[in-house]
Order: C-alpha cells, then sequence, then structure tokens
C-alpha cells in the first residue's frame, strides 16, 4: 500500500499519482486529509483507497469500480456520480450524499445530511443513522435505506427507486406514498446489511413515487418542432419569440420545452 500525505502534497497532486497508482493496480492510503474537497475524484480503477480522517466535499465523485473507506466524517456529495464501486464512511455525511449515482454502495455508519440520494439512478445508498430533510429527492431509480428516521418531506418529488426507513417517517415528499414492502426485498437488504457488517433486526417501511404528478396538467401547444429559429440576439427584447413564449407559458403554465423536445415522443440529449 502506498502513502499519500495531504500535509505534503495538494490535492491536484494527490490525485494525479492516486490515478497513477491505480492504473498500477496499488492500494493506496491517504494521510492528514484535513477535511479537503476533491479527494479520489476521477478514479476510475478497482483498488482500496483508505482515507486516515475526514474527507471534505465531493470524495470519490467522478469515479468507477474502486473502493473507498474514509475512517470519520465527509462533508457534502460523498460520491458523486459514481458508476460502480464502494464508499464505506465510518461517521456522518453532509448534505446530498450517493447524488447522481450510477449503480455504485455507499454506507454512511452515522447520520446524513439533506437532500440524500438525489437524482440518482441506480445502486445503494445505506445510512445507518438519520436522514435529513428531502432524503431521496427527485431520484430516478436505486435504493435508499434509512435505519434512522427518514426526516421531512422524504422522498420530495421522487419518480423512481424505492426508499426503506426503519425509524419513524416524520413527513412524506411530494408524490411520495408507503407501500408493502415484499419479503424479497427485505432479505435483499438484510443480505447488503451483513456484507457490511451493519446489525440490524427492525422492520422497515417501503416509500415509493405515488405518480400523481409526473405528467402536467396542460399539454403545451405546438406551434412548431423548434420553438423558435433564432435567438434573440441583439434584437428588441419585445420581439415575436418573446411574446410567443409568454404565450405558451401562460397558457400552460410552465416554461416551454427546449430544443426538439415539443416535437419528440422521448425527449432527446440533444433538447
Amino acid at each position: 500500500m502506498v502513502t499519500l500525505d495531504l500535509s505534503q502534497l495538494s490535492v491536484r497532486e494527490a490525485n494525479e499519482r492516486l490515478r497513477s497508482l491505480g492504473a498500477d493496480g496499488e492500494d493506496v492510503e491517504i494521510a492528514n486529509p484535513d477535511a479537503r474537497h476533491h479527494i479520489g475524484v476521477g478514479l476510475i480503477h478497482s483498488i482500496n483507497v483508505t482515507v486516515r480522517g475526514s474527507a471534505g466535499y465531493f470524495c470519490a465523485g467522478l469515479t468507477d469500480a474502486a473502493r473507498f473507506e474514509v475512517t470519520h466524517n465527509v462533508g457534502w456529495g460523498v460520491g458523486d456520480n459514481m458508476y460502480t464501486g464502494q464508499v464505506i464512511v465510518g461517521g456522518n455525511a453532509g448534505a446530498i450524499p450517493g447524488v447522481a449515482i450510477r449503480g455504485a454502495q455507499i454506507v454512511i455508519r452515522g447520520n446524513m445530511g439533506s437532500r440524500a440520494g438525489q437524482v440518482m439512478k441506480a445502486g445503494t445508498l445505506c445510512c445507518c443513522g438519520n436522514a435529513n430533510f428531502m432524503a431521496g429527492y427527485m431520484m430516478y431509480g436505486g435504493r435508499i435505506i434509512i435505519l434512522g428516521d427518514s426526516g421531512e418531506r422524504v422522498g420530495e418529488d421522487m419518480t423512481g427507486g424505492e426508499i426503506f426507513v426503519a425509524g419513524k417517517i416524520q413527513d412524506l415528499g411530494s408524490d411520495a406514498m408507503l407501500t408493502d414492502t415484499d419479503a424479497s426485498e427485505i432479505d435483499a437488504i438484510r443480505e447488503f446489511l451483513d456484507q457490511y457488517d451493519v446489525p440490524f433486526k427492525g422492520n422497515l417501511q417501503k416509500v415509493v413515487n405515488a405518480g400523481k404528478k409526473l405528467r402536467y396538467g396542460t399539454s403545451e401547444r405546438q406551434m412548431r418542432s423548434i420553438p423558435f429559429f433564432s435567438f434573440s440576439g441583439k434584437s428588441d427584447y419585445w420581439n415575436e419569440k418573446v411574446q410567443e413564449d409568454i404565450f405558451i407559458k401562460s397558457q400552460s403554465g410552465r416554461y416551454r420545452i427546449r430544443g426538439y423536445g415539443g416535437a419528440r415522443a422521448l425527449p432527446h440529449l440533444s433538447d
């Protein structure tokens, strides 16, 4: 195992060396992290990284395949956009832990901050303590496990995925509802917890999307495939395009779809 000392290296230098060591298959220990931000960002190799202390914002962000262990706490956005791999946090996590993960497994042994698992697509985010407000905010898929209390407005505007809560559900978010939990789901969760040596003998409640607000109440009136052919540019503000946008918004109650979105059956990345 190679040790990178952040009292002697900048985070940029340490991350560059970490990625190089990852390519060589070397496990790495990060010493004296001092809650620095962006530790481990961009690592895409299957190695073990041990952070001896606390990490700051976005630890293990934009990574794939690696296994991170942080012995103390982490700041905002641990595992941001992490594809596969694991993060184990020995203490607490700040806001938006597991934001936009796409298959990773993140285990927080303490409490976690607000909007945990925001816009996550796949994977598992597990909190052994309590969550804060809006856990699962706008999540699209994956699984959140909260062994403590849920925090306020759990599942706010989620469109997919499941949230399992062992403690008190303080408040359901917009378009979230409780539903029955299958025995197979409980077995899978217990297997996951055993994998990380997390003791648990309680019951779980399941929160999912209620499906009542997934569509706009008023469809946008389509006037052409592209909303307008040219940007307002240097023309007067009160031009034809602006008037048309305001007119459509007054009918639908929202901003109009940009790009080709109004003409497609499904949105596209180019919209």
